[in-house]
């Protein structure tokens, strides 16, 4: 139940609901729903709820679950959240994008086997066992309707079995059949113990006479009545200065109607009348009860071995582990462009038509003088072609920023593993391997430096390099813009000036003084720079000059070394790794500005250049302050550690840890993992509507995914009390927490 909600605004709530939702036969917990106009509130309130306030609110106040003040981390860890907008990858099916959920937020200690049993099951519960294999849909392919995404959204929270859900106006974009669909489906959650709090608009009268609960908003967002859903309307009826309900009106359109032509002095009176009513002196008696709870430490939950100390617990910030994000992260990057290949074939066309065609119009390049003008004329175009084709990355992070957003918000991964998927995904496939053959192919038709086999090599690795540099250069771009376009425009404008200060339009002793200092910063100049000494310097043809007259005492041409054509176009530099080094450098610095950004990316919608700056000062902050966190930790564990804390410490034997190959997705396994999916859908019903049957919610199935865990917290709290050790404790967590799971294994019910 959910009780709390202070009239005239909402300082403190408190939310009592069934804890270990999802499991089978428990009671039945609320279908909590807040009404109000719009621009009442009800997102924000919802978000306050949920532990994911909107940057800038200052929140005063608690949120409580079974009498536990919950921070926000704890809040998030332990319920469900879904928003207005479906954010879902439109290139993967049900199933896939439920099981890639199901892999990075599911318990460490759930296996293969019951993964797939637990989608099934909610694929079940919600009607998607025929929508299995049907791609979600995004803006090139058709796919689920607006009821079907939401299901799948739904879905996607309920994987972890969260004792609450928040959804912020799941019947928005709906037509009434799709809607009254999924506020039914989210009332039948409430037999799995699932308490289910959402925010709604105008429901009409099939879907209002579902909510167990009520909460209604003004205008300005005081609340004018909390309660249950069948006393409203007697409750409004009974208000002063409020006529009668209408037979043929919806109730929830009467209380809306009622408050919005409701002035200040209405509402502070019906304010007051809600305050000597007795629904709120019931509501004002649970508060009670949960607050005296709360600060008496007496947590929920109507059974003490439930031992659910999620808040006492501290929690880690996701399930998986960072190579496990990234494995995951990357086989879904990679089945994308397989269903929408595009832009990668591009990339491989546009650089075989281009290198063929280079090499055709430059082709066995001379040694005169014109053909020193062609050589470095080819080198520069080759470097600017290929930093060009890398403004194909400047929306990378904005093409699936909001789903990161999204499913980094629910645990599912992080920012250090979405950008090293997303870096090594860019980078390899696009990045590496075009220039790659560019220069393969271009190199021998165009006849350049026939040294040794390493001019070749250095010619490869510069381009590519410097690729990548550009690269990771529109990438920090892309980050902090507001928009593709101003992107666009300042990546070009940025790739110009480099090029002006590259060494080929301008000569590098010409350059102003006042302007040396963009030479230095332009990985043009060094890449283009690496690639004239590598072709020019130690080069065993020697150049001829031709004079352009015909002289019969001036020879008309002058045989000139490789060296000598470096310095008379100001190139001082003998060595290509120097060279290569510096853009090397500068591809990190810009793939760290990247990352930077991302990270700002958690705070702000739209990134900004000064809030790029700021992100920064934090990240550097971030970092010293966690080192000293760590610091401090080890010299506290060092000092108190005992002999028998020490006999206490995990053995490789209990940790509780994902294999790294439990979820391989080789080729030679595909056939079996599709055959035993296929199963599993079958034996699941097929009707939308398919509900479990007693025999399946009475009978014992073993522990549910996530009850060896509670199991275990369980344990932990009884630990806790008797060696006097704080639950907060970093090493308490290390030593006591394997030999919890190691009892349970073992059969034994206390340590």
């Amino acid at each position: 139940g959910i009780a709390g909600a202070t009239t005239g605004g909402w300082n403190s709530l408190i939310a009592s609901p069934s804890r270990g939702g999802g499991g089978m036969g428990e009671r039945r917990a609320d279908l909590f729903a807040i009404l109000g106009p719009s621009g009442a509130g009800k997102t924000t309130l919802l978000d306050v709820l949920a532990g994911r306030p909107s940057p800038g609110h200052v929140i005063t106040g608690d949120v409580a679950l079974d009498g536990e003040r919950m921070s926000n981390s704890e809040l998030r860890h332990v319920s469900g959240y879904v928003p207005q907008d479906d954010v879902l990858p439109g290139t993967s099916t049900v199933w896939e994008h439920l099981l890639f959920n199901a892999m990075l937020r599911l318990p460490g200690d759930v296996g293969k086997d019951e993964t797939y049993r637990v989608v099934v099951g909610w694929m079940r519960e919600l009607g998607l066992t025929k929508l299995a294999h049907a791609h979600i849909g995004d803006a090139f392919t058709r796919g689920l309707s607006g009821g079907e995404k939401r299901r799948v959204s739904v879905a996607t929270e309920l994987l972890t079995s969260p004792g609450v859900m928040f959804l912020d106006e799941p019947t928005t974009g709906l037509d009434a059949t799709n809607a009254a669909k999924v506020v039914d489906i989210l009332a039948g959650l409430g037999a799995l113990g699932v308490t289910i709090l959402l925010s709604i608009h105008q429901p009409r009268p099939d879907i209002f006479r579902l909510l167990d609960r009520v909460l209604v908003m003004s205008s300005d967002g005081r609340v004018v009545y909390s309660g249950p859903s069948l006393d409203a309307e007697a409750h409004f009826e009974s208000m002063r200065n409020v006529p009668r309900k209408p037979e043929a009106v919806n109730i929830a359109d009467f209380m809306l109607d009622v408050v919005l032509s409701a002035d200040d002095d209405d509402i502070d009176a019906m304010i007051d009348d809600f305050e000597k009513s007795d629904v709120r002196a019931n509501g004002r008696n649970m508060t009670h009860t949960l607050r005296v709870r709360c600060e008496d430490g007496d947590g929920g939950g109507d059974d003490d071995d439930d031992g659910d100390d999620a808040a006492a617990t501290p929690l880690t910030k996701y399930v998986a582990s960072y190579p496990r994000q990234v494995r995951a992260l990357l086989r879904r990057m990679v089945r994308n462009v397989r269903r929408h290949p595009f832009l990668i074939l591009l990339h491989f066309v546009a650089t075989g038509v281009a290198s063929l065609g280079l090499g055709g119009v430059f082709f066995a390049a001379g040694k005169d003088t014109g053909g020193i003008q062609n050589r470095m004329g080819c080198l520069f175009f080759i470097l600017l072609y290929l930093a060009l084709m890398s403004l194909s990355s400047l929306p990378v992070w904005r093409e699936d920023r909001l789903l990161f957003l999204r499913e980094r918000s629910n645990g599912a991964y992080g920012v250090n593993a979405y950008f090293t998927s997303t870096l090594l995904f860019d980078v390899l496939p696009m990045r590496v391997l075009p220039p790659f053959f560019f220069g393969l192919i271009t190199y021998q038709m165009i006849g350049l430096n026939e040294g040794d086999e390493d001019c070749l090599a250095w010619f490869v690795l510069t381009l590519i390099v410097t690729n990548v540099a550009a690269t990771c250069m529109c990438m920090a771009i892309g980050a902090a813009s507001r928009s593709v376009a101003s992107a666009n425009a300042i990546a070009s404008l940025c790739f110009l000036v480099a090029a002006l200060f590259g060494g080929f339009l301008l000569n590098k002793d010409q350059i102003p003084r006042y302007a040396r200092w963009i030479a230095a910063v332009s990985f043009v100049n060094y890449g283009y720079e690496a690639l004239v000494v590598n072709e020019f310097a130690d080069n065993p043809r020697t150049f001829t000059l031709t004079s352009g007259w015909n002289s019969t005492t001036l020879p008309n041409e002058v045989p000139v070394p490789g060296e000598k054509v470096l310095s008379t176009f100001g190139f001082h530099v003998a060595e290509v790794s120097p060279d290569v080094a510096v853009v090397c450098a500068q591809a990190a610095f810009f793939a760290c500005a990247s990352y930077v950004m991302l990270r700002n990316a958690e705070r702000e919608t739209a990134p900004t250049w000064s809030g790029a700056w700021r992100a920064c000062a934090r990240f550097v902050g971030e970092c010293w302050r966690r080192r000293y966190l760590v610091e401090k930790r080890s010299a506290a564990r060092a000092t108190t550690t005992t002999d028998e804390e020490e006999s206490m410490l995990p053995s490789s034997e209990f940790t509780v840890a994902y294999d790294s190959d439990e979820y391989s997705s080789d080729d030679d396994d595909g056939e079996e993992e599709e055959d035993e999916i296929e199963t599993l859908l079958d034996e699941a019903p097929m009707e939308p509507d398919a509900t479990p049957s007693a025999d399946e919610t009475d009978e014992p199935a073993g522990d549910a995914p996530g009850d060896l865990h509670r199991r275990a917290n369980s344990l932990l709290h009884d630990i806790d009390e008797e060696h006097a050790v704080s639950p907060h404790d970093g090493a308490r967590n290390a030593a006591v927490a394997p030999m919890a799971l190691r009892l349970l294994r073992d059969g034994g019910g206390s340590p």
